[in-house]
């Protein structure tokens, strides 16, 4: 299993910045929906070159997520302290996303 997280602040529109907690966590197998987050939704994507890295706000390498190589792949996304960032000072505002990424049998 591949784990990378980074916490960094975050723009939309004219918003304030405000701090965001990114994980992600990559599986050989399809792991169990977690639990403890608000909300979840997952697609499915291919990978012919065995090869999806993300990158941090400043361009740093995260890690390439898929595990098993080259074929297709589900993408798992959870948020959690939606609701409640924009009433909380920003040291405790931290909206947490949890990125999972696992094989699957191609379509």
């Amino acid at each position: 299993m591949w784990r990378g997280k980074a916490v960094d602040d975050v723009s939309k529109h004219e918003q304030a910045r405000r701090p965001l907690c990114v994980t992600g966590e990559a599986y050989r197998d399809r792991p169990p929906k977690a639990k403890g987050w608000q909300q979840s939704g997952e697609m499915r994507f291919h990978s012919p070159t065995g090869v999806l890295e993300f990158f941090g706000d400043g361009g740093d390498l995260l890690g390439d997520v898929t595990a098993a190589g080259a074929g297709s792949y589900r993408i798992r996304a959870y948020v959690r302290g939606v609701e409640r960032a924009p009433d909380l000072d920003k040291a405790e505002a931290i909206r947490e996303v949890l990125i999972v990424v696992f094989p699957t049998a191609p379509r």
